[in-house]
């Protein structure tokens, strides 16, 4: 060791240790610009562009919606910003920031100047940070690791790391922590190889910029003690000194920071109610993690126990590999791969243990995540490249190609010309590529999610985009509002006079400032809205008016309420809801649909009522606004418990939902049980004219033409729908069950379960499609779709079960039952003369026979209907018909027509080829025919 004497700390402890420390500056100032001045070779080249490529990709992924944004980050940022503007270290709201140790918003106050808003710096400076770190762990695997492609794979490995990018997208402090962290075992390395007092001085300046970044750096300390300790060569009381002055210079910037804590605040530092984890859970935690980084993706079910079982093995090698090196640090008989190896790789062992004690088994810790364990990665892939260097280095591999087995190998035909040495590298060259193009590909993806889904909990597109936020902006200004996104409003708009709700209702103040009519509250229904309640709860809360309802959320006017005034109070928003009548009633909840929500009301309830799970089914009036993971099976679903929607109070149970903002074509949803059916369910289609048009232009909107049939009910063919109006109507008027049997022109389109009675049929309550509103009744079914089958008859009404119909219609629906193919086909019938009358008009239409009988009445078709088609060249027969001369559809009349208003009417199709004549007529077996006639196509 070249300056390893005892004096190595004895000017520092003295009365000179200020003037000692300066030139021991200066020499490491002057280290680190000798280094620069020289040559700079290829791999520094390409390091250098791997660091901007790392840079680059974090900033790709801020492109859209910035830097991501959670609790901590509001909280570093919002601290920064209290500095510039001089009100010290004050976080959200006047709050405390004694959580955190103070360096990272410091720099996020000075990295700006003071001209630039922290929250636009932290993006760009993180994107700094991890470039730098790239750079400088690189630096030390190029010059600690002999092998170029282990040197590459490291490289790479950083540059493309998912882990490392993830927590440099948001303004979190690991970005800083880990370069921290890699700076100061940088420099140990440095020491133990060189034993040069600048490199330890270094070491422990970083380990405190590491303390002050977070409180995790405490493992620095515990890594390198032991290793102090250790270090061969060194006489005992030499080493106490060197760790003494170690700690001092890591350690007492800490300790000032949590001792002027403990004199402002009473406590060194703020305590978090988090949950404890079990040391099985945080292993589980730890293995899935780590394999995730070692495979690229995160493995589920047998795949991811292989992982962790994969994972455990290698931490246990590694781990073993390290406490070898330690042994060879210990009798000063390690090179700088194996120096390297002892240091990074005992650094990464002690910080995983200690998070996975403190979290295990001490209070008040951050919850375990991949944002915590990101601080191994580096110094445990740098610890694996350096073993498997040294492993080589070594010559065991040497050894084994030596091995008779490799002779034998060698001799083979195959191989003859490159051995397993050649074969070896060619194969981990192929292997790198493949994974460093996988790894780019995962990165490139990563940076499109980053810019459709967003970057944190409050830079997404939900926050960004609210509809609620804006309105807030563009009618609020200069109002007092309180608000359950108040941090998002912190960044997402330019309010000001907002206040964060309290977590429970009764603490919302009785007189918030401000003139009563100024008094709002700014709802928002976004994810990870930090908020103890929902809509429901606000909806039933006396004092509050909806002003205005959103897509996502609500603008409630706050007036409060005299005291002793704690009656059930309704607004003026939910009175309209109720005006029009539920659209749906099941389970003695009533379900009423506004523009934007839709709420589950039941009154008198208790807390059974409200147990179990709700479920609701969305249909789309376009698949392609589905996400894309719902678009196979066609449809949106959600699975809830009560609470997550709903609220109790005075007796009545309230769920307010909101709803997708897409065009909806039908709803489904009830209540269940685990393990039972559903204890309810209600089904209404037909919903987004509903939303949109309100009820009553709906109703006039679906009645406005002719009814395709009448009795006790008006039927109206819409398109693709079947609509059942009445008025006036009453609720006993829809007691009875429904009826719909539709009859295909081919029944081969039928449902196997349905061909043998050859027609499909639905029984439903009218709640299940309708709603009754304003002395009105209105149903709106769906009908098959064409590309199920096309719709030769409808038939449909009430019944009472066992007593036969109460009302009945029957009409044909052909060519699919839109209004638009009946108005075609009625007047087709009318205009013109007919090809051959007798019993029936017979007429020749499009592709189609039609037949029409007026005055006719359902025993006029009870008879077999015949129909002969005579080719203009026989060729074109089936080939099982060619010896008859002319093809046979005989039909009945049911399948194809209908009888109603005292006429008959029916549709045959006719085939596509050239027909000369057509025969035609009613038969009866074993009597004859009824009724014939017999024309020339075209006659």
């Amino acid at each position: 060791m070249s300056e390893g004497g005892n004096g190595l700390w004895a000017d520092c402890a003295g009365d000179g240790a200020g003037a000692s420390i300066v030139p021991l500056m200066r020499a490491a100032l002057d280290a680190y610009a000798a280094a620069a001045r020289r040559r700079v070779d290829g791999f520094t080249l390409l390091l250098a562009a791997l660091s901007v490529l790392g840079a680059g990709l974090v900033l790709a992924r801020e492109v859209t919606y910035g830097v991501g944004l959670t609790w901590d980050a509001l909280t570093y940022i919002s601290t920064a910003e209290s500095l510039l503007a001089g009100d010290g270290f004050t976080s959200l709201y006047g709050g405390r920031y004694h959580w955190h140790p103070p360096l990272y918003p410091l720099l996020l106050a000075g990295a700006g100047f003071g001209a630039v808003n922290p929250y636009a710096v932290a993006g760009p400076l993180n994107a700094l940070i991890f470039g730098l770190t790239i750079f400088v762990a690189g630096r030390l695997a190029l010059r600690l690791v002999r092998n170029s492609l282990l040197a590459a794979w490291a490289c790479v490995g950083l540059a493309l790391s998912l882990p490392l990018a993830a927590a440099a997208t948001q303004a979190l402090s690991e970005p800083l922590f880990i370069l921290c962290v890699t700076l100061s075992l940088l420099h140990s390395v440095r020491y133990f190889e060189a034993g040069r007092r600048s490199a330890l001085l270094w070491a422990a300046v970083f380990a405190a910029l590491a303390f002050l970044t977070r409180y995790t750096g405490i493992t620095l300390i515990l890594a390198m003690a032991p290793l102090l300790l250790l270090h061969g060569g060194v006489a005992l009381p030499e080493k106490a000194r060197r760790l003494g002055g170690y700690l001092a210079i890591a350690g007492l910037p800490v300790a000032g920071w949590l001792g002027w804590n403990y004199l402002a605040y009473g406590q060194i530092r703020g305590q978090q109610a988090l949950p404890w984890d079990s040391l099985g859970e945080v292993l589980q935690k730890y293995l899935s993690d780590l394999a995730g980084w070692l495979l690229l993706y995160q493995p589920d079910g047998a795949g991811g126990m292989a992982a962790a079982a994969l994972t455990a093995l290698a931490l246990a090698a590694l781990a073993g590999v390290v406490a070898a090196a330690w042994f060879k640090l210990a009798r000063n008989a390690g090179g700088g791969t194996w120096i390297g190896c002892a240091v990074f790789g005992g650094f990464g062992m002690v910080y995983l243990v200690f998070l996975a004690v403190t979290q295990a088994f001490l209070a008040g810790t951050a919850p375990l995540g991949d944002r915590h364990l990101i601080a191994a990665y580096i110094p445990l892939l740098l610890a694996a490249v350096m073993a498997l260097d040294g492993i080589f280095a070594d010559g065991a591999i040497k050894r084994l190609l030596s091995t008779p087995f490799n002779q034998l190998f060698n001799r083979t035909f195959i191989l003859k010309r490159g051995g397993v040495k050649h074969i070896c590298r060619m194969t981990l060259v192929i292997l790198f590529v493949v994974w460093s193009s996988h790894s780019v590909m995962l990165n490139v993806r990563a940076v499109s999610y980053a810019n459709v889904h967003g970057t944190g909990d409050w830079a997404n597109p939900e926050w960004a985009n609210s509809e609620t936020l804006q309105y807030a902006v563009e009618h609020l200004a200069g109002a007092n509002l309180g608000s359950n996104g108040s941090f998002a409003m912190y960044f997402h708009t330019d309010l000001e006079n907002h206040w964060r709700l309290p977590g429970r209702l009764s603490e919302i103040p009785a007189n918030p400032p401000g003139p009563a009519d100024s008094r709002y509250l700014v709802w928002v229904a976004a994810p990870d809205t930090i908020s103890l309640f929902n809509a429901a709860g606000l909806l039933l809360l006396p004092g509050l008016e909806v002003a205005q309802e959103l897509s996502d959320g609500f603008i409630f006017q706050y007036h409060r309420a005299e005291d002793g005034a704690i009656g059930l109070s309704n607004s003026a928003w939910y009175d309209g809801l109720k005006a029009d009548g539920p659209a749906a009633s099941a389970g003695g909840f009533d379900l009423y649909l506004s523009k934007h929500w839709l709420v589950y009301v039941k009154e008198p309830c208790g807390a059974a009522d409200a147990a179990g799970s709700f479920l609701l089914f969305i249909a789309p009036i376009n698949a392609a606004d589905l996400p894309e993971y719902r678009r196979e099976m066609g449809y949106d679903w959600m699975n809830f418990s009560f609470s997550d929607y709903g609220a109790v109070r005075d007796g009545r149970c309230l769920i307010a939902l909101p709803l997708p903002g897409y065009g909806i074509a039908g709803l489904q949803t009830g209540q269940h049980y685990p393990g039972a059916e559903p204890h309810w369910w209600s089904i209404f289609a037909g919903y987004a004219d509903g939303r949109e048009l309100g009820r009553e232009e709906w109703y006039a909107r679906l009645t406005a033409g002719k009814p395709a049939g009448r009795a006790d009910f008006e039927v109206y063919l819409g398109e693709g729908e079947l609509v059942y109006a009445k008025e006036p109507c009453a609720a006993a008027d829809v007691q009875a069950p429904f009826f719909l049997h539709l009859a295909p022109r081919d029944p081969a389109d039928l449902p196997e379960r349905r061909r043998e009675y050859g027609f499909d049929s639905l029984d439903f309550d009218f709640g299940s499609y309708g709603a009754a509103f304003s002395g009105k009744c209105l149903a709106v079914v769906p009908l098959p779709a064409l590309s199920d089958y096309r719709i030769a008859r409808l038939r449909t009404g009430q019944h009472t079960p066992g007593a036969g119909p109460l009302w009945e219609v029957d009409f044909p629906a052909i060519n699919g039952g839109t209004a638009e193919h009946w108005r075609r086909w009625h007047k087709r019938l009318t205009a013109g003369a007919p090809a051959a009358a007798s019993d029936f008009q017979v007429y020749v239409g499009e592709g189609e026979l039609l037949y029409a009988k007026a005055p006719c009445a359902a025993a006029d078709v009870e008879a077999t209907f015949f129909l002969h088609l005579i080719p203009q060249n026989l060729d074109d027969l089936p080939e099982w018909r060619r010896g008859h001369d002319f093809d046979n559809l005989d039909f009945q009349f049911g399948p194809n027509g209908a009888v109603f208003d005292g006429r008959c009417l029916a549709a045959v199709p006719l085939p596509e080829y050239p027909l000369s004549r057509i025969r035609t007529g009613q038969y009866v077996p074993d009597s004859g025919a009824v009724w014939e006639v017999e024309f020339a196509v075209g006659e």
